[in-house]
This record gives structure tokens, C-alpha cells and sequence, in this order.
């Protein structure tokens, strides 16, 4: 048993490490990667546990500190994989059975060995390669911990059932106490934890019945074969007031050596990083309780709880594959049958997790790794049912071997399918950032104003490194209507203001000119042309004039993203809607959105705005010219350039072979930017009354990974557009968000994602649609389509009509 399980662990980190994230990755991550290793305090709750044991693994002489805590994260999933085998062990009849033969014959051991090790080592092997564990494993997050905590502390409760030694006990109630000083969310599960130890302890009502024991009272066989009775396993009926009260101490004694691990609150109370004041206990229970979070839990109604559990079977199924799915529900059966103590404890422990989890708006995806743990094994209990039907059948052992092998097919087929999907080994969004803030501001001083996930990358290189840009550096925290804006003009006196992304509310009141990966804020226009990599000498109808453009690469590969930057000055005031275009193999219409529109533009400003060209699937390999050109938008026509034709040749792109090669449907509904696929829709009732609600279920296939998070929208409108209901959320109300920090959504995946839209009470009977569609959570821009020609040519879908009556 020992052997297998520190084989799956090592296996398991070995793939960890070679799929592993090699230096800092932003957001949340970036923060676990330096709060350790100063000793400082984390976001609430804290995570102090994390912190102190992080700190002791900054001092492996193993690369950047980044790649340490990375590794840290994977040293925890692997060890969760070795704590879900040893459960799903505790769980199997097999290994609980009575002595083995005195001689048995080699096919004998074989066949036992395989009904007993067999289910827990694919149920593990199976959790090990889930995309979620995997992901989570390969960078640093504070939360493979928090699934290592709660593995050990139900494997400790079976184990204590199992032996009736109460040392398992004892261990469960430090491991209690340790997790909570890490996150509270191991709190939720106490209640299964008191039913299951309740179950034990309190002798069934059938006399002859029950164990009646406080730590389970197991027969132990003795070298002479006899067996004998620890004196800690007395009934607990038989148990004197003061035995009782000496173990009951000692249980409370050990959880609060556990808590113990908060005093580091208190200590660090003036942390170089992190939350203040908390040696007062406002400022402790303001940190550990994360009251600032609060707002997250629980925004769904009672009547939204069915899509919530829908949206929980979705995120299960993007787990696990079929066969998979079905063993968890046989598994879960025959432990009900079997076992029923153990199916209390995870049943209880799966409803209570994922009940909190899918009514909360954050990451859920970092928290369900309980739920999904404790599936995982369901699928080795019904690994067992599955073994059991065949030795009740008296299966041949060759039949047996044969369902193993082929059992085993599918976490293998897993493990390959997620290998290139989830793959961070060349991930350095966040070192590219950070590289381009230090050479960009190499020699200009500045304010740069930053979200969560570019300032963290900038405060591991201070702290770590102890560099920083000579810009300074400043996080924007939400918390007022408009922070973005008011940060902007509370620095704008203190010398040029930079973004460290476009920021709609800052862009509705200052022009903003794109440099690099960053967006200067304007407070007046500017009439002289600012440095371009190539400058232009063409005018569009003697009304605007193609000063210059910066394209990043003139090599591509299908499925990559172009960033051009057009330089256009106004010649004179401009009374039309005019927008540029381009052709790269495929015609580029860019939408209005989010862009300074001319009829604002001031006569001799100087405008610049950035366009990404996407090269879509589809796209034969070969050297395509990059045009340009002007047209207009009131009028529906392209302007004649002062160089001849309606379009500038700018350059020659040459397009390769893309990396990745997904099933294009051209019967799907939506392709936006080819980077995700909207397959079919559902919509009922396609008859509704104002007031009245409709479900809408999109079914969206990625099919490359995405660099920004998704807010999805669902808008009823009529002939003018006019909107008279909507839904605007992240996909799967906020549990499944395509990017954060890292690209969760992988290659081939397919989201069923679920909207209902209420219509405004005062909607006029008649007809009405359903327009679907994308924008970025922190732009505010929408995600552009291409058509079935490979054109881009908008940034909506029409679905259906429906009637109001």
C-alpha cells in the first residue's frame, strides 16, 4: 500500500513538474509567490499555515523563487492523488478483509491484488489527470493545499474507523485545527464530519448491533494468531466520566495546537505586505472571516438553484469523461449499500462543498477540487462494484485483467488529451509584462495604474528581486463606481499617467494612445504625430490622413492574434462615422465599439487605436499582402486613397501551420475571433408575457485557449435595438470564466452554459430577438465574429424570434 501510493505520488509530480509554470504568473499566483517569502500576510482569510510552510520551501536551492512555490503548489496535488488512492483503499472490502490464506496460489495473490489495489489506483490515477487538479498543480496557488487538508483529514476518519485507533483520531483533530489557520472553507465540512463520527460512536438501537465505541472497537490479530482488545478501545458505554473527559481533552487540545498557527496574525501584525492592525481582534476577525469578500457568497435565488446544480454536472463533466461519470454514480450507490457510515461522511461532505462553491462568484474552479476529489472516489468504489459483479459471476481472471486494462484506458486517454491543453511550460505572460514595464520606463518617469494582475508580477520583482520600474507603480482597487477614473485624475498632476490595459471609463472622458502593451492617458489632444515604426504619406479623401502604423510580427501561425496600431490625423472636422479596415487573406471590418469615433475627433488631432487581426482556422499557410483602408460608415462606402485604389499595401504577412488544429463547424451559429465556437442555442418559451422570463442554454466549443476573461450578454431587443431585457455574467454564473490568470477554458471543451432573462413589465406585445455575444470583463469591448467566409464582420449573433403577448 505504502509502495503504490508514494508511486503515485511521485508519478504524479513528475507530470506536474514537466508541464509546470517556469517563473511568475500574475493575479492571485503572484501574490503566493513573493507573500511567503517575506513573511508577509496573504489576502483574506490570510492563509497564514500556507505562508509559514511556503516560507520553508523558499530555502530549496531549486531556480527562481517563482519556479519553488510553483513547485510547492505541485508537491500538494500529488499528494492529494496519494490521499485519494489511500481513501478509496480504506473504502475497499478487500483491503479491510480478515488475514489471506496461508498458501495462497500465485494467480490467488494476483487476483486479490487487483480487486484490491486496482479501483484505488484508477481513481486516482483519474483525479490526477483531471484538467482542474492538473491546472491547479502547475502553478502557484494556495489551493492545492486546501485539497491536500481536506484528503488527509477524511482519510484519517476512515482509517480511525477502520483500525479503531484512536491516534487516527487525534490526528484528524490537528489537521482540523491546521486547516482552518489555512482557509475556513474546511469549516463547511465539519457537519460531515460530526455525522460521520456520531454514526460511530453511538451504538446502533438493535441490541448485538452496534460497536458503541468512542474510537471504533476492532478485533487486532496478535503474532499467535489470537486476538486482543487495545485497552483505548473500551465501549463507550463501558468508559468512565473521566476517560471520557481525558479524551475529549486531548481532541480539543490537539485542534487548538492546530489553531495555534493564527498567532502568526498577531506576530506579523505590521507585515511588509498585507493587511494591518491584526494584533487587535477587529483586525483578526476582519482578516480570517474575509469579511471584504462577502459580497461573493450567495447571490443566487432559490428559483436559480436548479441551474446551479446544472452548472455543477457541467464543470463535472469537463472532468471526467463518460465511463468515468457513470463509475462515480455506481460507486456512489454501492457505497451507500455497502458502507453507509463513509457514504454519510462523503456524500455529506460533497453536498455541503458544492452547495457554498456554486453560490459563490469567484474562481469556484480553485475550491471544487473537494467535490471533484470526492468523485474521484466514487469512481474507484464503482471500480470496486464493477469487480465484485465479476467475482459474484465468477468471472475468469483473464476477463478481470482484460476490464482492468480497459478501465484504465480512460485516464490515460485523459492524461494525453489534457498533457498539450494544459501545458504552462512556456508561460511568461507575466515576466513579458514585467520586461516591457522595466525597458519602456527605462528612462521616464511616470504613474502606471495597474489591475490585480499586472501589479502583483511588478511586486515580486520588488520584493524578490528588489527591483522596480522607475515608473510608479499603482494598484487600482475596485470598491467605488468609477475607480479607474478617479485614480487617473487624482495622478494626472504628477506627470504622464499610463494603463496597464484599455480601460472603457478612463477612454469615455480622455483620449488614450496605445504604446507597447500599455494605453498613455491624454488629458488634451495632440496635433503632432508621436513616434511609429512605419510612417505613411496617404490621405483619404483630403478628409483624414494615414500618418504611420506599428504591426508587433509579420510572421504568424493560424490562430494567432496580429496587434496593429493605426496613426490617423483628422484634416478636417469630420461630420461621418469613418472606420479603418484591413485584409489579410479575409476582409476585416472592425466594429465602433469602444473606439473614439470620428465625429469627436478634433480638426488636426492626431488619433491612434490598436486593432488585433486574428488570422481564423481556415486560413490557408502562405504570404498574404496586409491593406489598409478607409471607410465610411454613414455613406457604406470605402474612400478613395490619395495613392490610388480604396486600399495601401502596409506589408507582407507570412502565415504558417497553426500549433493547434480544432474541428471547424461551419454549421455553428457564432465564431468569435476563433477562439471560441457558439455551436446551437436553446431558447423556451418562444412565447412570453412582459415581465416573464425565458432560459436561454448556449452551447459554446473553445477552440483555442483565450488571453482575457468573457462576460457573456443576452439581450432581448426589438426592430430600433432597443433592449427590454438582458443578462450580462460570466459563463456558468461566474464559475467557468474562460481566463483568469491562466487560460482555463482548453482546446475542444463544451460549455452548456445557462441564462434566464427577465422582460422588463412594461415590454409592448410583438415581436422581439435574442442577440448573443462577448466583451472583455476589464476592456468592456466586445469579442469580434468572423462569418462562414472567414470575414470579420460584427460582434453579435441574432438567435431566434421570440413573441410577446
Amino acid at each position: 500500500m505504502e509502495i503504490v501510493a508514494v508511486a503515485l505520488f511521485l508519478g504524479s509530480l513528475l507530470l506536474y513538474v514537466s508541464t509546470m509554470a517556469p517563473s511568475v504568473v500574475p493575479g492571485d499566483a503572484a501574490e503566493f509567490q513573493f507573500v511567503p517569502y517575506i513573511l508577509g500576510i496573504a489576502h483574506p482569510p490570510g492563509y497564514a499555515l500556507y505562508i509559514l510552510l511556503g516560507k520553508l520551501f523558499t530555502f530549496l536551492p531549486l531556480g527562481s523563487v517563482a519556479y519553488r512555490m510553483n513547485l510547492f503548489s505541485a508537491l500538494w496535488g500529488a499528494l492529494t492523488v496519494s490521499l485519494t488512492y489511500l481513501i478509496i483503499l480504506q473504502l475497499s472490502e478487500k483491503a479491510t478483509a480478515g488475514p489471506p490464506s496461508p498458501n495462497p496460489s500465485l494467480r490467488g495473490r494476483g487476483n486479490a491484488l487487483l480487486a484490491a489495489q486496482g479501483p484505488a489506483i484508477l481513481g486516482a490515477a483519474t483525479f490526477a489527470v483531471s484538467a482542474n487538479l492538473w491546472q491547479h498543480s502547475i502553478f502557484t496557488n494556495a489551493h492545492t493545499l486546501t485539497a491536500t487538508l481536506a484528503a488527509l483529514a477524511l482519510f484519517l476518519l476512515l482509517a480511525w474507523d477502520r483500525s479503531g485507533n484512536d491516534r487516527w483520531l487525534y490526528a484528524f483533530a490537528l489537521t482540523c485545527g491546521l486547516g482552518l489557520t489555512h482557509h475556513p472553507l474546511l469549516l463547511i465540512s465539519f457537519p460531515a464530519f460530526a455525522a460521520f463520527i456520531l454514526l460511530v460512536i453511538i451504538p446502533p438501537s438493535l441490541p448485538g448491533r452496534g460497536r458503541g465505541t468512542v474510537i471504533a472497537s476492532k478485533a487486532k490479530q496478535s503474532p499467535t494468531g489470537k486476538e486482543e482488545i487495545a485497552s483505548s478501545q473500551k465501549t463507550l458505554l463501558a468508559m468512565t466520566r473521566s476517560e471520557k473527559l481525558r479524551k475529549l481533552a486531548t481532541l480539543a487540545l490537539l485542534f487548538l495546537l492546530g489553531l495555534s498557527v493564527y498567532l502568526y496574525y498577531p506576530i506579523r501584525s505590521e507585515p511588509p505586505f498585507g493587511p494591518q492592525g491584526t494584533n487587535t481582534l477587529e483586525g483578526f476577525l476582519r482578516l480570517v472571516t474575509a469579511q471584504g469578500l462577502r459580497m461573493n457568497l450567495f447571490p443566487f435565488s432559490w428559483r436559480e438553484q436548479p441551474q446551479r446544480v446544472l452548472a455543477l454536472k457541467t464543470l463535472l463533466g469537463l472532468q471526467y469523461d463518460a465511463a468515468g461519470i457513470l463509475l462515480g454514480i455506481a460507486g456512489a450507490i454501492w457505497l451507500a449499500l455497502k458502507r453507509q457510515k463513509a457514504f454519510v461522511l462523503l456524500a455529506l461532505f460533497f453536498a455541503l462543498n458544492s452547495a457554498l462553491i456554486m453560490n459563490t462568484i469567484q474562481d469556484v474552479m480553485k475550491y471544487l477540487h473537494l467535490p471533484f476529489m470526492i468523485y474521484a472516489v466514487w469512481i474507484g468504489c464503482g471500480t470496486m462494484a464493477l469487480f465484485a459483479l465479476l467475482e459474484r459471476w465468477r468471472a475468469r481472471s483473464r476477463l478481470k485483467v482484460a476490464l482492468a486494462l480497459l478501465l484504465f484506458i480512460s485516464p490515460l486517454r485523459m492524461g494525453l488529451l489534457n498533457l498539450p491543453r494544459v501545458d504552462l511550460g512556456d508561460y511568461r505572460l507575466a515576466d513579458d509584462f514585467v520586461h516591457a514595464t522595466f525597458d519602456y520606463f527605462e528612462d521616464e518617469s511616470a504613474v502606471l495604474l495597474c489591475d490585480w494582475d499586472h501589479i502583483t508580477p511588478l511586486w515580486y520583482y520588488e520584493f524578490v528581486e528588489g527591483r522596480k520600474p522607475n515608473a510608479q507603480a499603482r494598484f487600482v482597487p475596485a470598491g467605488t463606481a468609477n475607480p479607474w477614473l478617479e485614480w487617473v485624475e487624482e495622478h494626472l498632476d504628477e506627470g504622464p499617467v499610463y494603463l496597464s490595459g484599455y480601460r472603457r471609463a478612463v477612454a469615455d472622458r480622455y483620449r488614450l494612445l496605445p504604446v507597447g502593451p500599455f494605453y498613455q492617458v491624454l488629458p488634451e489632444p495632440i496635433f503632432e504625430p508621436p513616434p511609429m515604426q512605419y510612417p505613411l504619406d496617404t490621405t483619404a479623401e483630403d478628409r483624414i490622413a494615414l500618418l504611420g502604423y506599428d504591426l508587433d510580427r509579420q510572421v504568424a501561425r493560424v490562430g494567432e492574434t496580429l496587434h496593429l496600431t493605426l496613426y490617423l490625423q483628422a484634416l478636417q472636422k469630420l461630420d461621418e462615422y469613418y472606420m479603418p479596415f484591413v485584409h489579410l487573406a479575409h476582409w476585416y471590418r472592425f466594429t465602433t465599439d469602444s473606439r473614439f469615433l470620428t465625429p469627436f475627433w478634433v480638426a488636426g488631432e492626431v488619433v491612434a487605436e490598436r486593432y488585433d487581426i486574428t488570422i481564423p482556422f481556415g486560413t490557408a499557410p502562405g504570404e498574404y499582402p496586409l491593406e489598409l483602408g478607409i471607410t465610411s460608415l454613414s455613406r457604406g462606402q470605402d474612400l478613395p486613397l490619395s495613392s490610388g485604389g480604396t486600399t495601401i499595401e502596409l506589408a507582407k504577412v507570412r502565415v504558417e501551420e497553426g500549433q493547434i488544429q480544432p474541428p471547424f463547424t461551419k454549421n455553428a451559429l457564432a465564431n468569435f475571433d476563433s477562439r471560441i465556437l457558439l455551436e446551437k442555442a436553446r431558447t423556451k418559451p418562444t412565447i412570453v408575457r412582459p415581465g416573464g422570463t425565458l432560459d436561454v442554454t448556449l452551447y459554446w466549443r473553445a477552440l483555442q485557449p483565450v488571453e482575457e476573461c468573457y462576460t457573456v450578454f443576452v439581450h432581448v431587443i426589438d426592430a430600433s435595438n432597443r433592449i427590454w431585457g438582458q443578462k450580462d455574467f460570466t459563463p456558468l454564473g461566474g464559475s467557468y470564466p474562460a481566463f483568469l490568470w491562466i487560460p482555463k477554458w482548453l482546446e475542444g471543451q463544451v460549455i452548456d452554459d445557462r441564462y434566464t432573462v427577465v422582460l422588463d413589465p412594461q415590454t409592448p406585445p410583438g415581436e422581439y430577438w435574442i442577440e448573443v455575444g462577448m466583451y472583455g470583463i476589464a476592456t468592456i469591448r466586445r469579442v469580434p465574429i468572423f462569418d462562414q467566409k472567414l470575414n470579420l464582420t460584427g460582434d453579435r449573433v441574432i438567435l431566434e424570434s421570440i413573441r410577446v403577448e
